[in-house]
C-alpha cells in the first residue's frame, strides 16, 4: 500500500503555505463584504440619522414628485411650499412612513384620486396649509390611504375623516386628528448657586435639528453659549436643559432660543431675563445721587463699556462710551426726575437708580 507523501517538504513550508491560503480566504471574504455594505443599494435606519427635507411642488404624476417619493425613506419630510397637485392616483409611497408638510399652500385633488401613504404618516398643516379640491368640485372619491386605510376623503363619507376635520385641526396622522404644532411650551430661567440654569418644552416638534441657547447684556448683542439637539420629529412632549455658569457677570442677564430645523429655517423664543443685582456686589458706582447738572460713573474694572441713561419707562435718553474708571456725564438739559443709569460690558451689567434734579 502506497502512502501519499510529498517529497521533501519541510514542516516549516507547510506551515507556510496554510498561512498563504488562510490569508487568500480572508482578503476575498472582506472584498465581498465590501461589495455588499458599499456597493449594493441600501436604504438608511431611521435610528441614529438625519431625516431629510425634500422640495415637493407640482403635479403629482411628474417626473420630479417621483424623483422625491422613490429617494425618500421613513422618517424624511416632504414639504409642500408652492403647490401639489394631485391628478392621478399614486401608490409610490405605499409603504413608507414620511411626514407631508403643507406650508402655507394647498395640495389639490383635481378628480377622484387615491393617494395611498406609509401606516405611520403624518399630514401636518402649517401657515394656512390645507387639502383642497377645485373651486366648486366635489370629489367624494378623493381618498388618502394609510397603508390600506381609508382615512382621510373629502366630504368624510369614504373615510374616517374630511379634508375640513383635516384642515381645522392642521394635520391628520393613523391615531387622528393632530394639532399642528405648538413647539414651545415652557421656557424658564431661574439663578441660584452662581448659575443660571435654562429649562424649556416642546408640544410637538417637526423637523426639529437643534436649540441654540444665547445670552445678552443688552437684548441687542447676542452670544451662543452652546446648541443642544432637538428630537426631529415628535408629537410627544420633549423637555431640555441648560446651565449657565455666568462668572463674573451682574446686573440683568437675557436668554433666548433660536430654534433651527434641518432645512436651515429658525425661528426665536420669547426673551428670559434674569436679575443679578441682589445676587452680587455692584462693581460700578454712580454719584452723587440726587444729581444736579452732572453723574459721575465709577467702575472699577478694565477695559471699555457703555454708560446708558434710561427714563423710568425704560425709554434711552442718552448713551455714551467709558474707558476709564471715572466717567462724568453732562445731564444738565435732562429734566427732573427718577432715572436708571445702566453700566454694560463683557464682564458687567448694572442698573442704579438715580434722581436727577435742578
Amino acid at each position: 500500500m502506497k502512502q501519499n507523501i510529498e517529497p521533501n517538504v519541510k514542516p516549516e513550508q507547510k506551515l507556510l503555505r496554510i498561512v498563504l491560503i488562510s490569508s487568500i480566504i480572508v482578503i476575498l471574504l472582506g472584498g465581498l463584504f465590501f461589495l455588499i455594505s458599499n456597493l449594493l443599494p441600501s436604504k438608511k435606519s431611521l435610528a441614529g440619522t438625519t431625516p431629510n427635507v425634500y422640495d415637493c411642488n407640482g403635479n403629482i404624476s411628474s417626473k420630479e414628485v417621483a424623483k422625491v417619493f422613490d429617494a425618500c425613506v421613513d422618517g424624511d419630510t416632504l414639504k409642500v411650499t408652492k403647490e401639489l397637485v394631485v391628478e392621478s392616483s399614486n401608490k409610490a409611497l405605499y409603504k413608507k412612513n414620511i411626514i407631508f408638510l403643507i406650508d402655507g399652500c394647498e395640495m389639490r385633488w383635481e378628480g377622484d384620486y387615491l393617494l395611498y401613504i406609509g401606516k405611520d404618516c403624518k399630514i401636518l398643516l402649517k401657515d394656512g396649509g390645507k387639502l383642497t379640491t377645485l373651486k366648486n368640485k366635489t370629489f367624494s372619491k378623493a381618498i388618502v390611504y394609510f397603508n390600506r386605510e381609508p382615512l382621510v376623503s373629502f366630504d368624510g363619507k369614504n373615510g374616517k375623516f374630511s379634508f375640513d376635520d383635516v384642515n381645522k385641526y392642521g394635520g391628520i396622522s393613523m391615531s387622528g386628528l393632530v394639532a399642528l404644532p405648538v413647539k414651545l411650551i415652557s421656557f424658564n430661567a431661574k439663578f441660584e448657586n452662581e448659575t443660571v440654569n435654562l429649562e424649556w418644552a416642546t408640544a410637538t416638534e417637526i423637523n426639529n435639528s437643534h436649540f441654540e441657547v444665547q445670552r445678552s447684556v443688552n437684548k441687542v448683542d447676542w452670544t451662543v453659549l452652546d446648541s443642544v439637539k432637538g428630537n426631529g420629529n415628535s408629537n410627544t412632549i420633549k423637555k431640555y436643559s441648560y446651565s449657565d455658569k455666568i462668572g463674573k457677570l451682574t446686573g440683568e442677564i437675557y436668554y433666548r432660543l433660536k430654534q433651527v430645523d434641518f432645512d436651515g429655517k429658525s425661528e426665536f423664543s420669547n426673551i428670559r431675563v434674569v436679575s443679578l443685582n441682589n445676587t452680587k456686589i455692584n462693581i460700578g458706582k454712580v454719584y452723587p445721587n440726587p444729581a444736579n447738572d452732572i453723574i459721575k460713573v465709577n467702575i472699577n474694572t478694565e477695559g471699555e463699556y457703555d454708560i446708558v441713561l434710561q427714563d423710568i419707562n425704560g425709554k434711552e435718553i442718552l448713551r455714551s462710551n467709558g474707558n476709564s474708571s471715572v466717567e462724568t456725564i453732562n445731564v444738565s438739559e435732562i429734566p427732573a426726575g427718577i432715572y436708571f443709569v445702566k453700566i454694560q460690558s463683557n464682564v458687567v451689567n448694572e442698573s442704579h437708580r438715580i434722581v436727577i434734579k435742578h
